[in-house]
């Protein structure tokens, strides 16, 4: 594939970077409803700790898993959140390199 700064840009080669774009952009959409979901998730796991009645030893255990898992679970939207941001700073790339290579 050539490059997009390259001065002959051929169809093929712009038809490439449109497929990586494609990629790209559906990759973000993915990672958006991730962290949609990673939110609720979190969310939920907070409630069903709050719900739960502590006056037994098999509740306790059961908060201390809950929040053990809530914890771990609260840092994954914004992993994936960061992830997101570095497929668009990449698609925009591209696109900058596409949209200079054409012109």
């Amino acid at each position: 594939m050539a490059s997009p700064f390259d001065a002959a840009l051929t169809a093929a080669d712009a038809g490439a970077w449109a497929r990586a774009l494609e990629a790209l952009s559906s990759a973000e959409r993915r990672l958006d409803d991730a962290v949609r979901r990673l939110d609720t998730i979190a969310v939920g796991a907070v409630q069903a700790a709050e719900r739960t009645r502590w006056q037994t030893d098999a509740a306790t255990r059961f908060f201390a898993a809950a929040d053990a898992w809530r914890r771990a679970v609260a840092v994954l939207p914004s992993e994936v959140a960061a992830a997101r941001d570095e497929t668009v700073r990449a698609r925009l790339r591209i696109e900058s390199r596409v949209w200079t290579g054409l012109e």
